[in-house]
């Protein structure tokens, strides 16, 4: 009990003692008196001195007054009324805006413990109100706070140094020193990141300021929920510089944002910059970046980045880029890009890329690449690519080094696959000349072909398909379907020759075997009459008239293939 009377003892004598001047009996009576000279005869009774901005007293107005026995206080409030509040500190009294006097300062240094030194560009933070700032070539901070909660810490981190704690008294302007202590890195655990941070890119070299890459850096274990968050630009908002540590469920970017994750919806009338995980929405003018994992839609109208996984959904006017693995859709007006795996579907307006495996449909207008293998469906205008196929190719070109699928195209190539050039008489063209490439499951043929004689002249071009199937080690029966193109001395008529061919293939050695077999022909023409030399394939026995301008009959084909 006794312990408790003197404590209270000594805080009632250190307050009574911190309003000494406040407290003191005046007696002032002026009329039409200048501001200042009123405030000069208080001094000269209490033997305070007045501090305060001039900008907001005007010295020189004029005030009439009568104080009998008030005390400097009570007389000042007379003076300004409510929109002046008064504060000593030590022999001074000062004069503030009312409005300047909710905010208090704490300002210090932050130093080296081992060497005294003043260490620059140090993270200074509030973690509750989550006020923060950066010190300066000095070391030096100064930080605002409006309110008074119950207990205060700040927080102090640098990059190479552990971090420290300070208490401050709430409501009072203060200055402290902070210690760090350099950290000892044969103490910690070393993480191995998979990729590139948001900062290392030329997208955060461009966006963001050198402070908020400093503080990502020094405050990367720190993070903290907040409800929303409202920014004109990264580092203009709700949270201020702060915002690289807050995970928002709402974020409305005016122009764009800045924050250390996203667990709701986005909106960014320019951009979105997401330091770690984005679910949900976000939806982007020009682009969303992510640097953790993405899971849900993300819409932009140039482009979407993600350094690491999605799972969801990315439509992009003209790109969409996954550092990581892809599961779901991608929707790109030009390309999408993926660097690992992709499961679900690519759609691109020009290009798909997949650096690895890809399982499910590349669907582009002219090219899909996959670097490793695809599962699936490639199916381009133009050029599809993978190194090993277990699915389905469909593109003008397609090409493989190894191939359990199916090929189909114009061009089909695969390096360990089925390549033959044949040289080959038919009953419709005596020399022809065809290249045949793919697998032994479906392979094309390109092909042209003559008749260079005075009494049956013809030339001729074509493709097809055709596949290869074993019966023994040296044996195969090879099914080709083709259609070729007759010129029979005039190009304005049209002469369709449809063949379906059945041979018998013997390999004599890994690079030479001789073919043959029946064929039957379905011929479509409206030519009836032709130059000299020139005359119709359709033999004089044996055919059957199959309609309008159609013509069918049996003929045969023997040759001999390299490779």
């Amino acid at each position: 009990m006794r312990y408790y009377l003197l404590l209270f003892s000594f805080l009632f004598v250190h307050r009574a003692s911190a309003q000494i001047y406040l407290n003191k009996i005046i007696t002032i009576q002026a009329k039409q008196q200048p501001v200042v000279a009123i405030l000069e005869s208080i001094t000269r009774q209490t033997g305070a001195e007045f501090s305060y901005n001039t900008s907001i007293i005007r010295t020189d107005s004029l005030i009439t007054i009568t104080a009998q026995n008030k005390t400097v206080k009570q007389t000042l409030h007379l003076i300004f009324g409510e929109r002046m509040s008064f504060k000593e500190r030590d022999k001074y009294i000062i004069l503030q805006s009312a409005d300047d006097s909710r905010f208090w300062y704490v300002s210090g240094y932050v130093v080296d413990e081992a060497t005294g030194e003043r260490l620059s560009e140090a993270s200074v933070y509030e973690p509750q109100l989550l006020v923060s700032t950066l010190t300066d070539a000095e070391g030096y901070f100064r930080m605002r706070f409006k309110g008074r909660p119950g207990v205060m810490n700040l927080n102090v981190s640098k990059l190479s140094y552990n971090d420290a704690f300070i208490p401050v008294n709430p409501g009072l302007d203060q200055e402290v020193t902070v210690k760090i202590v350099p950290r000892d890195y044969t103490l910690d655990t070393v993480t191995v990141r998979n990729g590139k941070r948001i900062e290392d890119t030329w997208i955060g070299k461009a966006f963001l300021s050198s402070k908020q890459k400093v503080q990502s850096v020094n405050v990367g274990k720190f993070f903290v929920d907040k409800p929303f968050q409202i920014s004109l630009t990264p580092g203009l908002g709700t949270h201020g510089s702060f915002n690289s540590q807050v995970i928002n469920k709402a974020s409305l970017n005016v122009l764009g944002g800045y924050s250390a994750g996203i667990n709701g919806v986005e909106i960014g009338s320019l951009f979105n910059i997401v330091r770690k995980d984005m679910q949900y929405l976000q939806i982007a003018g020009l682009f969303n970046m992510v640097g953790g994992t993405t899971k849900g839609l993300q819409i932009a109208g140039v482009s979407n980045l993600s350094l690491n996984d999605v799972n969801g959904v990315q439509i992009g006017g003209v790109h969409n880029h996954v550092a990581g693995s892809l599961k779901s859709v991608q929707i790109g007006g030009v390309a999408n890009y993926v660097d690992s795996n992709m499961v679900g579907v690519q759609i691109g307006g020009v290009v798909n890329y997949v650096r690895n495996k890809s399982r499910g449909l590349q669907l582009a207008g002219v090219a899909n690449i996959t670097d490793e293998e695809v599962d699936g469906v490639q199916l381009s205008g133009v050029f599809n690519y993978t190194k090993k196929l277990k699915g389905l190719q469909i593109g003008l070109i397609n090409v493989s080094d190894s191939s359990d699928g199916y090929s189909i195209g114009l061009i089909n190539i695969c390096k360990n696959g089925y390549h033959k050039l044949a040289v080959y008489n038919t009953e419709v063209a005596h020399l022809n000349l065809g290249l045949k490439t793919g697998t032994r499951h479906i392979y094309t043929i390109l092909f042209a072909g003559m008749n260079t004689g005075n009494l049956q002249r013809s030339w001729t071009f074509g493709a097809g398909l055709g596949a290869s199937y074993k019966l023994s080690k040296k044996l195969s029966v090879d099914p080709e379907l083709t259609l070729q193109h007759l010129y029979l001395g005039d190009w304005e008529h049209a002469n369709l020759l449809n063949r379906v061919s059945l041979h018998l293939s013997y390999q004599f050695t890994p690079f030479f075997s001789i073919f043959g077999g029946p064929a039957y022909n379905i011929y479509v023409s409206d030519q009836s009459s032709f130059p000299k030399y020139y005359r119709s394939p359709v033999p004089d026995q044996g055919s059957q008239h199959l309609g309008n301008s159609t013509t069918g009959w049996l003929g045969w084909n023997v040759g001999l293939a390299l490779f």
